[in-house]
């Protein structure tokens, strides 16, 4: 089997989203296409999108606010 070798980490304009190696190669492509990341998301943010992937269904205030006092 051939070695891989290591590649050369692509330059980006914006480094300060960048938190590991693949993290050159994912922004320089998203670059590329002129398109930027989104802001971070906050805790609530996050929950509301894994309910909705789990359940397929938009989750409730009240069940957030279960979740998010935990």
């Amino acid at each position: 089997m051939a070695s891989t070798g290591t590649a050369q980490s692509p330059e980006v304009r914006n480094t300060d989203r960048i938190c590991n190696e693949i993290d050159h190669f994912l922004l320089a492509k998203v670059e590329q296409h002129g398109l930027s990341y989104s802001d971070q998301a906050d805790r609530n943010m996050l929950v509301r999108r894994a309910y909705f992937n789990l359940t397929g269904a938009a989750a409730v205030a009240a069940g957030r606010r279960c979740v998010l006092q935990r």
